[in-house]
């Protein structure tokens, strides 16, 4: 097969590729032929002259496509050394929002052998489009989705010469923004922000634009919605460059509530919210307040409206005579995941108007709502400084009543701490109560009762803590599978005046119950006769983890409990690695699917059952 070789942009043909690649070969052998090439080399291969036209290889090649050589050489043509093209990019903007148009440009760039360039260019990730022509300017047009887009710039210099450069570019969808160091009187778009978040409401509801993103700092709210399907985001910060990024673990976007009367609240959402209202981010902190004891106090009021969704956010109470983080009546839908509640400080113990069994104050306060998920989350019911002689008398971690249709998974809820300076009206604290609901689904999560202050003294006294309280007014096809369960209870029990349940049934067990592979353990040592591991059956019976597990025999729908020290981690959220409720979870059925992640977002079960609680151990 006759060779090629390249010299100084000439063919020559049937000269051997390797000797002339070998820098000494034409010293050593300076009379070769090949080593004497004359001007015309076709007089040294005259049998060859019809491939021998004085023609760059490349041009050879694209001229004479059908010469054998070049179909025996797929790569050619090629030079003993070829660089890549080099390219430089430069943008107009590196973030914009919905609709606006940025230019790429990349006609800086150069090669070095002074080829011509030709450019190519992707979507990697993200979305938008390009704006034809594709050369080496491109315009990119952004969409309403929000997040990263990269783009990937492709240069060729058809001597297989390739290069490539990534560009990412930050669409911040379609919103309103908020910025405390911006103007009411400007647009709401990033580069001109509102500086009050009822002003960029305003504006949503005008221009049917359904997202308003806030930067971190801190807001007035005290803000009535009177339109759903809408969002309100937080966590939002400029970079040097005027660019936005969204970071709501570090950058805090804190909305306060201003008003003195009652009802006090950070949002109010009523009837005219008709669709759903997404809270994302946010940092929501109730009043702090001391008028009237019947005034109510919370960061979140709804009653009437259609539903909320509650992400990545921290929900404060606030501190006043009645005080409830979150308030919720006769709505469609409700959902909490990823957030942290903590009920505030509350001073007054009454009772809840549209409730029956007015459960007055504390984290999270749900009644006759349709749909109710509760996931991944941290709930306290707070503090109670209280004197009044008004009962009810209770503080709760989360209540639910007349309830359909509702999930509780993965989440640690605390039953609150303190006391009643009125020694007749001792408070109970309750960790999560349950009345008159159906079809609830309580998967993995940790519920730890309250935690009674105790006084040798009887002018400050404390009630009972319940860790599940099942109240009067029987709930239906109720499922406790997987969770750790800790009647809190008293430090000091010297007055005998503080009783602490892992479980209070008021009514007895209740229609399609099951309660199956919990853990019942208490962290503090019970007194004999008052505080006992369950207590159920309309206040006649105390029953312990075997008595319990034998109800319905093995298998059945009370069977697998067990009252074991968790052997927490030191934040006592997740368990440690020597925890024996490792594996020890129920694995659930075709009527009970469990969740197939923690609390963190991390898939289980990882062994060969879920552990219990809402930590699964990696």
């Amino acid at each position: 097969m006759k060779k090629v070789i390249i010299i100084t942009g000439l063919l020559v043909f049937g000269c051997v590729r390797e000797k002339i690649k070998e820098v000494d070969y034409c010293s050593v052998h300076p009379d070769a032929p090949e080593c004497k090439i004359p001007e015309n080399p076709c007089s040294l291969y005259p049998d060859l002259y019809f491939y021998c036209i004085n023609l760059p290889p490349e041009e050879f090649c694209k001229k004479y496509p059908d010469v054998d050589i070049c179909k025996e050489l797929p790569t050619y043509p090629t030079r003993i050394t070829n660089y890549p093209p080099v390219i430089t990019l430069t943008v107009s903007s590196r973030c914009a929002q919905y609709g606006d148009i940025i230019t790429i440009d990349a006609s800086g760039s150069r090669d070095p052998d002074g080829d011509e360039i030709k450019f190519s260019w992707n979507i990697l990730s993200g979305s938008g489009d390009f704006i034809s022509p594709l050369t080496s300017i491109v315009n990119f047009r952004f969409s309403d989705e929000e997040g990263d887009v990269i783009i990937r710039v492709g240069a060729s210099d058809g001597w297989g010469g390739e290069s490539e450069e990534m560009i990412t570019l930050i669409s911040l969808g379609n919103g309103i923004f908020v910025d405390i160091n911006g103007d009411d009187s400007n647009s709401g778009r990033f580069n001109e922000p509102v500086s009050s978040v009822a002003k960029a409401l305003d504006i949503s509801y005008s221009t049917g634009i359904t997202e308003v993103k806030i930067l971190e700092g801190t807001y007035e709210g005290g803000i009535e919605l009177t339109k759903g399907g809408i969002s309100i985001k937080g966590g939002y910060y400029r970079e040097e460059d005027g660019c936005l990024r969204r970071d709501f673990e570090n950058y805090y976007t804190i909305i306060t509530s201003p008003i003195s009367f009652s009802p006090s609240y950070v949002f109010k959402l009523t009837s005219p919210v008709n669709d759903l209202v997404l809270l994302d981010g946010l940092y929501l902190i109730g009043a702090t307040t001391a008028v009237a004891p019947s005034q109510e106090v919370q960061a979140i009021y709804m009653n009437g409206a259609y539903g909320v969704e509650i992400r990545n956010s921290y929900i404060y109470g606030g501190e006043g005579p009645r005080v409830r983080a979150i308030y919720a009546y006769a709505v469609t839908t409700f959902s909490l995941i990823n957030s942290r509640v903590y009920g505030g400080e509350s001073s007054t113990i009454a009772g809840l108007p549209n409730f029956s069994s007015a459960l007055g104050r504390g984290g999270v306060v749900l009644g006759n709502i349709q749909n109710v998920s509760i996931d991944s989350s941290i709930i306290d019911a707070g503090v109670s400084t209280g004197s009044s002689t008004t009962i009810p008398r209770y503080i709760v971690g989360l209540y639910l009543q007349s309830v359909t249709n509702c999930s509780l998974f993965n989440s640690s809820i605390y039953g609150g701490t303190g006391y009643n300076s009125n020694n007749s009206t001792s408070p109970d604290f309750v960790t999560v109560g349950f009345a008159t609901n159906s079809g609830c689904y309580v998967y993995q999560n940790h519920f730890h009762g309250g935690h009674p202050v105790e006084s040798m003294s009887a002018t400050y006294k404390s009630g009972f803590s319940y860790a599940i309280y099942l109240l009067s007014g029987v709930s239906q096809d109720i499922k406790i599978i997987n969770n750790i369960i800790d009647p809190g209870g008293a430090d000091a029990v010297a007055l005998n005046t503080s009783g602490r349940y892992g479980v209070y049934d008021f009514d007895g067990i209740a229609p399609n119950y099951i309660f199956k592979n919990n853990n019942i353990y208490s962290t503090l040592p019970y007194m004999s006769s008052e505080l006992p591991i369950l207590y159920y059956d309309a206040g006649t019976n105390y029953t312990d983890i075997s008595s319990l597990n034998s109800i319905d025999g093995d298998g059945g729908n009370f069977d697998g409990n067990v009252s074991l020290d968790p052997v927490f981690d030191s934040d006592g959220i997740h368990l440690s690695v020597y925890s024996p409720l490792i594996d020890r979870g129920y694995p659930g059925s075709i009527t009970e699917i469990l969740p197939q992640v923690d609390i963190d977002g991390e898939i289980r079960p990882r062994g060969d059952g879920p552990d219990i609680g809402p930590d699964e151990v990696r």
